[in-house]
């Protein structure tokens, strides 16, 4: 019985069932600024030793630690 849901799902499935799927495996970097007196994340660096894939934002609160506003910076000398 087993083995006929097997062939039936093999049929349906067809390629994705018979072959899997490999990715490549990547690591990101990130790095983070925090205000010494509240605590609160002023800074976030993804790939800070990277130029070309570095993106960092820039966090401003307000007097209830709410985020006010978000500046994106990034490399853009890379675009092209």
């Amino acid at each position: 019985m087993h083995r006929r849901i097997l062939l039936l799902t093999a049929l349906l499935l067809g390629p994705a069932l018979a072959s899997p799927a490999h990715a490549a495996t990547q690591t990101r970097t990130s790095a983070f600024e925090y205000d010494a007196s509240s605590g609160l994340l002023t800074k976030e660096i993804i790939e800070p030793d990277n130029p070309a894939l570095c993106l960092a934002t820039s966090y401003t609160y307000d007097a209830y630690g709410e985020i006010k506003g978000a500046r994106v910076e990034l490399n853009l000398r890379n675009l092209k």
